[in-house]
């Protein structure tokens, strides 16, 4: 509302005033101070850019991600992330996919402020006006470091479990396989994706099975490691001894959820011993 007075002869007669709804322009200031709230919230690092692609914001997570300040960061382009381990192609592709009026979503390795690389799961999507032009666009960075290195140790270590001749198993709490290597495969005469779901009923004789089911159970009440020998008969192998040592496996809430079960072939030495 404004209002001014309406003087005659000196003195305050009357106010001319007018009053204009302002309540649409009120909503939109709100939903925007909301949005600004919730992207300075935010654990991704977010930032909006030009179309030319110049940074205009950025977050607070976009700080602490990348090491750039505001001040740093805003006014250059994106290309100061650039850590040389993505090929031009892959820009190429970004451009043609935003400029099209399209959303991108892929990861990428950026370089912080301090020279060391990350992973990141971006996507990046036009900002348009009413008439469909773009103006600009908002990227969302998600890092993924952590998760991408700790991928790469269990690639690594799944390969060296792998490559070992003694079999190695990871079972459910009700004593199906979730994990095995390729020497249980070898074994059972299955392959590995066949045996995954099932247990050893499907490739042993029934009494070995029931009491390997035993020690998985009481490794599960116990909560403890325990050391058993076992000799099963296998269809393709025959008669088999093992000198066998399971471990309780735990969730990330530190429950029990399984087993895991590292056997040594003792055949042979068995055979001996009762030669001996």
């Amino acid at each position: 509302s404004k209002g001014v007075p309406i003087v005659e002869d000196g003195s305050i007669v009357g106010v001319r005033g007018s009053f204009q709804d302002v309540t649409a322009e009120k909503r939109r200031e709100d939903d925007i101070r909301q949005f600004k709230q919730a992207v300075e919230a935010a654990g991704h690092a977010i930032f909006i850019t030009q179309r030319n692609g110049t940074i205009e914001y950025v977050n607070p997570a976009f700080e602490a991600v990348t090491g750039y300040d505001a001040e740093e960061a805003v006014g250059r382009d994106p290309s100061i992330l650039k850590s040389g381990q993505m090929d031009q192609e892959y820009y190429r592709n970004l451009w043609s996919t935003v400029l099209d009026g399209e959303v991108w979503s892929e990861p990428i390795v950026n370089r912080r402020k301090s020279g060391e690389h990350y992973h990141a799961s971006e996507t990046i999507a036009p900002i348009t006006t009413d008439d469909g032009a773009i103006q600009g666009f908002v990227a969302i960075q998600t890092d993924i470091t952590d998760r991408v290195h700790a991928r790469e140790r269990l690639e690594t270590f799944r390969e060296m479990v792998n490559r070992l001749d003694d079999p190695i198993m990871l079972q459910n709490r009700d004593g199906t396989f979730e994990v095995v290597n390729d020497a249980v495969a070898e074994y059972a005469g299955l392959s590995r994706s066949e045996l995954i779901g099932d247990d050893e009923f499907a490739f042993m004789d029934d009494p070995a099975a029931r009491t390997i089911r035993e020690h998985k159970d009481r490794v599960l009440e116990l909560e403890r490691s325990i050391s058993y020998e076992v000799t099963p008969t296998f269809p393709t192998k025959g008669e088999r001894s093992f000198a066998t040592t399971r471990y309780p496996h735990y969730d990330e809430e530190g429950a029990v959820d399984g087993s895991v079960a590292i056997c040594r072939d003792i055949t042979e030495q068995s055979e001996r011993e009762h030669q001996l």
